[in-house]
């Protein structure tokens, strides 16, 4: 068997074609340039999806006094993403094994802008407050596919040993989407606060007289009103190229196979599905997946709200989830490298990662309850080094799934899992709504968060990996 060409740096030369022996038969495979096309695009698609699902959050001060919004009104349009997830997750997984890549991209694309455009059209509280859930709630549907397809686009355009690199690249875009949000928000749109602080000192300036603090003067909210316009006519603008990149050029598969599995039969959906009702191995990895990551995603949407105890405000809230979220998108690929690097260890790197992140908001947490001194450089370098941890454990989930479950199709095993990911968020979101909690937000966010990274420790030492697509793609591998 030859695999020297699969050993080769990511932007490897891929005119040629490969021949794989494989008990006495030789497959042919070959890469194609355009499978980076393919990732950018499916890539774009998922930032401009984590983007506007993470609008109000960054700019929640400026929300709230321009559509008389509360703090439960914003966890709520958060949520709509994890609630639209789960009443779309089989549909699109379904798409995605039947109908292959092409119709779920184009579809997904398709909805982000018109989520994004529908909340354009007005402006005025009460019809804004509509249209946003509306919005939100689309863009949520395009969630199964934003989070689950990067396996498949990963299986189906790249060999074996660039496939977990490839699926860390579009399964983070998402994220990048969110650390982006983080910083154009409050760069399009200022707090109250600071708007109404630069307009006194305006006014000082020219002897005219000063609002008191808080004083919802009509100026001041209809510069905010205009600028939340432009922010979402740019999130629109973004959204709809995302969609016609994907439209004018995505096809489902290349016309030769990168790899020996790529080209091998998957069980169909409803098989799929039945399998993994009874897959142990499976449920346990999505168990761990879903309470870190869902409660990692839920906290950090949040985090303005968590902070504000310790005057912190929007902005800076802002760059805590910029940092953490960069940070995470980085390491992931990083530990996607050494993943592919290694082979066969994907298990000990995310056991190792899942360590760090609990160290991580571990340290956040005693920060927090006054145990370490309080300081904002200590909760912004934990914080930091949580995300990067949780999100750089994604792709490991993510390629430790579809390796222990396969021949079941990567479309079905990351639908569910993903799946388990969005019923943690809205868990975890839906707890401010109750009186008992909403008031006390930063007495349960942080030891929840903590916690929720060390339990995954013993799930995933209780998870027995199997290397099914490598033992038939590079034998040896199991």
């Amino acid at each position: 068997m030859s695999v020297s060409s699969e050993t080769d740096p990511l932007l490897l030369n891929s005119t040629g074609y490969k021949h794989i022996q494989s008990k006495g038969q030789t497959h042919e495979t070959r890469v194609y340039w355009r499978r980076f096309y393919i990732l950018a695009a499916a890539s774009l698609v998922g930032f401009c999806q984590g983007w506007i699902w993470n609008t109000w959050g960054p700019i929640q001060d400026a929300a709230e006094h321009v559509f008389h919004w509360s703090d439960s009104t914003i966890a709520l349009m958060a949520n709509w993403g994890p609630i639209a997830y789960i009443a779309s997750v089989l549909f699109f997984s379904w798409l995605l094994d039947v109908k292959g890549l092409r119709w779920s991209v184009v579809i997904t694309a398709a909805v982000v802008a018109v989520g994004a455009g529908i909340r354009c059209i007005s402006m005025e509280p009460l019809k804004a407050t509509w249209l946003n859930h509306v919005g939100l709630f689309l863009n949520g549907v395009a969630g199964p596919v934003a989070m689950s397809a990067p396996p498949l686009i990963s299986a189906v355009w790249f060999p074996p040993r660039q496939r977990t690199t490839a699926t860390a690249v579009t399964a983070l875009s998402t994220y990048y989407g969110l650390a982006f949000s983080f910083v154009i928000g409050p760069a399009f749109v200022p707090s109250y606060m600071q708007l109404n602080v630069t307009s006194n000192i305006t006014k000082v300036f020219h002897n005219e007289s000063v609002n008191q603090p808080g004083y919802n003067t009509t100026d001041n909210l209809d510069a905010l009103r205009e600028d939340i316009r432009l922010y979402t006519y740019v999130e629109f603008a973004a959204s709809a190229s995302a969609f016609l990149l994907v439209l004018l050029y995505f096809p489902s598969r290349p016309p030769i196979p990168p790899s020996i599995s790529a080209g091998c039969e998957r069980n169909d959906f409803i098989k799929g599905l039945k399998r993994l009702r009874r897959h142990r191995a499976f449920w346990l990895i999505c168990l761990a997946y879903g309470i870190c990551t869902g409660v990692f995603g839920g906290w950090g949407a949040i985090l303005a709200v968590n902070l504000k105890n310790f005057k912190i405000g929007e902005d800076e809230a802002g760059w805590i989830g910029f940092y953490s979220t960069v940070a995470g998108s980085v390491a992931g690929l990083l530990f996607a490298g050494i993943a592919d690097f290694i082979q066969r260890r994907t298990k000990l790197v995310l056991i190792i990662v899942l360590f760090g992140a609990s160290a991580a908001f571990c340290w956040f947490l005693l920060i927090c309850l006054r145990v370490l001194p309080a300081s904002k450089v200590g909760l912004f370098v934990s914080a930091t080094l949580g995300g990067l941890f949780v999100n750089g454990a994604i792709p490991l989930f993510y390629e430790l799934a579809v390796e222990s479950t396969y021949p079941i199709a990567e479309g079905t095993t990351t639908g569910i899992l993903t799946l388990m990911n969005n019923v943690g968020c809205l868990v975890f979101l839906l707890l401010p709504m109750f009186s008992t909690l909403k008031n006390s937000m930063d007495e349960w966010m942080n030891p929840t968060m903590a916690a929720s990274c060390f339990v995954c420790i013993p799930i995933m030492l209780l998870f027995k990996a199997r290397y099914r697509r490598l033992s038939i793609d590079i034998p040896g591998s199991r």
